[in-house]
Parts: C-alpha cells; structure tokens; sequence
C-alpha cells in the first residue's frame, strides 16, 4: 500500500516496502493552473518550468553533490536525474531522480529533495504538484506527497532522506522559500540540516 505523507511525517524506509529496497526513484509532476479566458488575457497560459533536484550532504554538514538539470549524475555514479522538463505537461512525472542506495557513499548523510521554479511563477500557479517515491524494480510504489498549491514562494523543499542508525528515514518537509535553483537554496537548505 503507497503511503500519503503528511507535512513533518518521517517514516523509515524500511517501513514502506515488504521487501528489500537497493534502489528508489523519486518522480515530480505538477500542473499549471488550467487556461481560461481571464489567464489568457493576462497572458499567463504558459507552462510553468519547475524543476526537480537533490542536494546530498555529508556527516560534517559538507555538501557532497547536486544532481539537477545542469547536472544529471552525481560524482560517485549514485544518483541520477531523468533531463529538464519545461512545461510538466506529460500527464505523469515530469522529472525524476533516481538513487542507488547501496553506492551512496558512507559518508553521506542527507540528501533534499526540492522543487523549485526556474520560469519564476509562484506555487499557487500550480493545481497541483507531488513527489512520487516507487521501487526502481519494478516501479512499485512506495509513498506520495502532494503539497498544496496556494504559496507564493517559487520553491518548496519537499524531502528529507536521512541515514539514521537503522536504516534512512524519509521526512515530508513541504517549507516554501525562494529560489530559481537548487544553487540559489544552498543557505537555506544548510538551515534545515540542524532543524
């Protein structure tokens, strides 16, 4: 059964699945506000461009990697990114990032999963936008969060995975904040290392 997170939730990752997880994807997908009359003549029918990236810290608090857009696969060959979808029209997930857990280095202890809005229109130009965790095998799901639409901040930090002592812990955080990119949230996202 894929379990619906709510805002602040941590569950173990092992909690999610029957059996043994090696690697997880974590999909984004959103959808603009729907076009009618008023948005055309304000012109505001566009797609909107969001983007989907991680941040993988160490045990000292160090940044490790990003895989983002401009960057689609960490150093270490752990982590990976799908490509760039600009307008989150596909009807599914629009990007996604997959993990490799059993190469994640040791020294990894953290990694964020945010969405942010690289065309700058806010989250409530959204109907919707959601993070969809599944087993790579298979493409099994495991757990979704779904954020709502009416913040006017152009980024939202969604998740948290962390290595904790038995296993990694996924955390909704769903915080809003301003950003363009991964690279404009690196003091923010540092703040909520220690939160």
């Amino acid at each position: 059964m894929t379990k619906i997170f709510s805002k602040d939730e941590k569950v173990t990752l092992d909690s999610l699945s029957d059996t043994p997880v090696s690697q997880l994807v974590f999909g984004a997908a959103w959808q603009g506000k729907h076009v009618g009359l008023v948005r055309k003549l304000l012109k505001k029918d566009k797609p909107i461009d969001l983007d989907f990236s991680c941040i993988m810290y160490d045990d000292d608090g160090q940044t490790h990697d990003t895989v983002w857009y401009a960057n689609l696969k960490s150093r270490d060959g752990s982590v990976w990114h799908n490509g760039d979808d600009t307008t989150g029209e596909n009807g599914g997930i629009d990007e996604a990032i997959t993990i490799n857990l059993q190469a994640v280095p040791d020294k990894v202890h953290c990694i964020f999963f945010v969405i942010s809005s690289f065309s700058g229109e806010s989250f409530a130009e959204c109907d919707e936008c959601n993070i969809q965790i599944q087993n790579a095998s298979g493409n099994i799901p495991l757990g979704y969060y779904a954020i709502k639409a009416e913040s006017n901040k152009t980024a939202k930090i969604m998740l948290r995975m962390k290595r904790e002592e038995n296993g990694w812990t996924i955390k909704a955080i769903g915080k809003a904040c301003e950003g363009k990119n991964i690279q404009d949230l690196y003091g923010t996202l540092r703040r909520e290392l220690y939160a």
